[in-house]
């Protein structure tokens, strides 16, 4: 179980909470709940760093760590952030094992930013 840093901006600065889902069937519903962080102070982070095409936000503050639990299955997670006045926000990664496996999981991350 490695970790995964969450660095967050909210605008106006407000609560939010993040709920940890992972993708799959689930008998239609599509996305099984695993876990939910803490109601967290959200802030406004500095301008991102922009150079030619690239944009980092490397000296935002981390928000968030939630360590994935050796346990999680492999696949596809969504974190979803909600703030307290209901403004959601989505974040997919992918849980995988340490070794080398037989089958690829591609998912289309430049596709999502084009559309969110």
């Amino acid at each position: 179980g490695e970790a995964i840093d969450f660095h967050i901006t909210v605008d106006p600065p407000q609560q939010f909470s993040v709920d940890v889902y992972r993708i799959g069937h689930y008998g239609g519903d599509g996305a099984a709940k695993i876990t939910t962080s803490p109601r967290l102070s959200g802030i406004v982070q500095p301008p991102p760093l922009a150079a030619d095409r690239t944009v980092s936000c490397h000296h935002w503050w981390m928000s968030w760590r939630l360590q994935i639990p050796s346990y999680w299955s492999v696949g596809a997670y969504v974190a979803v952030l909600t703030t307290a006045d209901g403004y959601r926000s989505h974040i997919p990664f992918t849980v995988r094992h340490d070794h080398p496996a037989d089958l690829l999981l591609l998912l289309p991350d430049i596709t999502w930013q084009a559309y969110n």
